[in-house]
């Protein structure tokens, strides 16, 4: 599998939002979720979550090679059949099918760390469907998700016919 991308091209503009500064500290008694605690992953299980571009601009695993599909996928703002992810400053796509409210969300892929964009996406072997804006951790500007498809099409993805973009409320865009 090819390995993480390096440099720091991209701008990480996507803040995490204040509320969920400290969500993942079990001693901090008013972080969000209370009484749950939001899991940060540690590189090795984060780099099971990356996400690279094949030659032939299918979406992979990087743990195995595998074609990415999202179709067992469960996100808290679409429900099933997509997955939620981000992508830090060097271009590195992240993504998880397992949203849990108080355990994994968008800002357990990076521990927080401000990133290039975020929202969920749907991917049909490979192919990427749709993307959104929708990241209540880290609310991307539709410009900030713009540049992470940007990104995307530098590592060789092109989009299909029937792509789509959804803006933070749902709708397409």
């Amino acid at each position: 599998m090819p390995p993480p991308r390096g440099g720091n091209d991209l701008p990480t503009d996507a803040h995490l939002g204040q509320r969920y500064v400290g969500e993942n500290d079990p001693t901090n008694p008013n972080r969000a979720f209370y009484p749950d605690t939001v899991h940060y992953m540690t590189p090795a299980e984060r780099e099971a979550h990356r996400l690279f571009v094949d030659a032939d601009g299918n979406l992979r695993s990087a743990a195995d090679g595998s074609l990415f599909d999202t179709a067992g996928g469960t996100t808290h703002w679409s429900g099933g059949g997509r997955a939620i992810f981000v992508m830090d400053s060097s271009g590195n796509l992240y993504a998880t099918l397992d949203q849990r409210v108080g355990h994994t969300h968008h800002s357990s892929l990076l521990a927080g760390d401000s990133v290039v964009g975020a929202g969920e996406i749907e991917v049909t072997n490979g192919q990427l469907v749709a993307i959104t804006d929708q990241s209540g951790h880290y609310r991307p500007e539709p410009h900030m998700n713009d540049r992470v498809l940007q990104s995307l099409r530098d590592q060789g993805f092109t989009p299909g016919a029937d792509f789509k973009q959804y803006g933070w409320s749902g709708q397409e865009r």
